[in-house]
């Protein structure tokens, strides 16, 4: 970046997908296209917005807000797609971004988070002061599964008629979706096909993954309600890992913080911890709020990531 370029911070509207994705293509590896661009900041019903850094008219940074409801009726702030080109880094963009994003659309939450890799908690713990509540460790376990292996019901997510979306037995803050966000997050998803495992008593929300590098076939447990406790989570989330251990995959993934039910009963089920990881931030912005920056207040599943 030259000395005299000047860099202005700006909304990216529904015409800025072109430019977003080009960027985002250059900096990971997993590719994105406009539909990913629409759907995520332009069809989310709880509301997202996407503020752009440019020099000139050249897009060099971006920072994405979703806004998101809580459990005990808090609100929050997700902070996604966070990006810098790589030629631009190291020259204040990024903090510029991310102070522009929390002044402008916080909209009166009680604390923005963001689940995020090495760099961007670097980046958010320097430029905003956000506290690293954890790191969240992907739990896997190995075929083949001799899990609960009695009736369960399997439909794709489209169409699906979703109940039981609850997980008020883990007694922690949890991220809430009605059916409109569980339709949007999984029915109308541009990147994933997802499949859901009902046992009458809850659902569970799978999908089969393949590594585009080594081509082994992975299966992920997603996401999970039900209105039972322990034993109904453990018939759940075993039917769900036998169901993708006969679709052939070679291992299962699940998420569930350490001290929780689900971590318990993963761990009945043959999940153990992976090196792969999120580290997962937040930004208080009430007093209450700053009581949730600690592992044991939270409960989280894949799903409440982007990238799952």
């Amino acid at each position: 970046m030259a000395a005299h370029e000047r860099i202005s911070v700006r909304p990216i509207g529904p015409d800025g997908g072109g430019a977003f994705v080009e960027m985002m293509n250059r900096t990971y590896t997993r590719k994105k296209t406009s539909t990913y661009f629409e759907w995520q900041f332009f069809k989310d019903p709880e509301g997202a917005a996407l503020l752009g850094a440019y020099a000139g008219t050249r897009l060099v940074g971006c920072f994405g807000i979703k806004h998101r409801r809580l459990s005990g009726g808090r609100s929050a702030c997700g902070a996604v797609d966070l990006i810098v080109d790589e030629e631009y880094r190291g020259k204040g963009i990024f903090s510029l971004l991310a102070r522009e994003a929390q002044g402008a659309y916080s909209n009166g939450a009680d604390l923005f988070y963001s689940f995020t890799n090495d760099r961007g908690k670097a980046a958010l713990e320097k430029s905003l002061g956000w506290k690293t509540v954890c790191t969240v460790h992907t739990l896997v376990a190995s075929g083949p599964h001799d899990g609960v292996s009695q009736k369960m019901n399997i439909c794709g997510a489209d169409g699906y008629g979703w109940e039981h979306n609850d997980k008020s037995f883990e007694n922690r803050t949890f991220f809430l979706r009605d059916d409109r966000e569980l339709v949007w997050r999984f029915s109308r998803n541009p990147e994933y096909d997802y499949t859901v495992v009902d046992c009458g008593e809850g659902f569970a929300v799978v999908k089969v993954f393949t590594d585009p590098v080594c081509g082994e076939r992975f299966g992920d447990i997603v996401e999970f309600g039900t209105e039972g406790g322990r034993f109904a989570v453990r018939r759940l989330l075993g039917r769900a890992a036998a169901y993708l251990f006969r679709e052939g995959v070679s291992k299962v993934t699940a998420w569930a913080m350490p001290g929780s039910v689900t971590r318990s009963v993963l761990g009945g089920l043959g999940f153990r911890e992976s090196d792969q990881i999120r580290h997962f931030l937040v930004g208080a912005q009430t007093e209450e709020a700053a009581r949730l920056c600690s592992p044991d207040s939270w409960f989280f599943v894949e799903s409440d990531a982007e990238i799952f």
